[in-house]
């Protein structure tokens, strides 16, 4: 006959650990808190539920390993989950995958690659991430700055904000996803029935990319309209070019001739090699220019 499951147990365990090193985090259901601090160590502390067999916290080669191990039959989702508050040198490589836990990181600077099926990613993201969850929501910041970012959600929202540039790749399934960026040199946007909108700054030869089936794509140009090829395309909804957008284009295909609204628009504004391209089937497409940074 099989054991009884025991008990909550609490746990609190420390290992040596390289500044620049990578650490691997799985838990299948609870949460995971991960945090950067200025010790070469990792610590972890927290629970572990009934359903939970053991915590295996391994290190050497420059490589920790962190798995909350479920014990034999107990399937993913339940009581009885495993809760872990793991800090970690702020420099480290960061991959962090869970099924039904909820994922928050804090202050790690290195690479982050993030998963999740059900649950929730809110993170203060490193130089390069990419996080993707099913039915979970993303909430995305970088406080460092960001270079290369890529997320994926299912159904999900997608909020992304803070000092995040670079090439940024998104895509959603029926989930909205708001963006509020740097200035990037190549971003490609995908929606199927969620909305999109993003404001940000396009460097001088970058390339914007954003395709939908039926949501809404808008994009807010900081400051003025980037030097660019713009077309813009939608099947059955409306393309918009809004008046401060027009105001601020300074040369191109006769710029001022522009209709307010329409199914196609293709200009461009002043010299330059960057490129705007935006197809969408039912949705509307709306381009427009803010003062400010983002």
């Amino acid at each position: 006959a099989a054991a009884a499951p025991a008990a909550t147990r609490t746990v609190i365990e420390r290992m040596a650990a390289e500044p620049r090193g990578s650490g691997e985090v799985i838990n299948t259901s609870g949460r995971v808190a991960v945090s950067g601090w200025d010790r070469p160590e990792v610590e972890v502390t927290g629970t572990l539920g009934e359903r939970v067999e053991r915590l295996e916290f391994t290190a050497g080669g420059g490589r920790t390993v962190i798995r909350a191990v479920l014990r034999k039959g107990m399937s993913p989702s339940g009581s009885g989950d495993a809760v872990l508050d793991i800090r970690v040198p702020a420099g480290s490589k960061l991959d962090v995958s869970t099924v039904s836990a909820d994922l928050v990181v804090r202050g790690v600077r290195g690479e982050q690659r993030l998963g999740t099926v059900s649950g929730d990613v809110e993170a203060d993201l490193g130089r390069e991430a990419a996080a993707r969850t099913i039915s979970g929501d993303l909430r995305l910041g970088s406080s460092s700055g960001t270079t290369r970012l890529e997320v994926n959600s299912i159904s999900g929202t997608i909020r992304v904000e803070g000092q995040v540039g670079g090439r940024v790749e998104a895509s959603t399934v029926s989930g909205d996803a708001s963006f509020l960026l740097g200035s990037v040199t190549e971003a490609e946007f995908e929606t199927v029935s969620g909305d999109l909108t993003a404001t940000l700054a396009l460097a001088g030869d970058g390339r914007l990319q954003a395709e939908s089936v039926s949501g809404d794509v808008r994009f807010d140009f900081v400051g003025t309209m980037p030097p660019a090829r713009f077309e813009l395309q939608t099947f059955s909804g409306e393309v918009e070019v809004c008046a401060a957008a027009r105001a601020a284009l300074t040369a191109g295909d006769s710029p001022l001739k522009l209709e307010p609204s329409s199914r196609k628009l293709e200009f461009r504004n002043a010299p330059g090699t960057a490129r705007v391209e935006v197809e969408t089937m039912s949705g509307d497409v709306r381009v427009c220019a803010s003062k400010g940074a983002p």
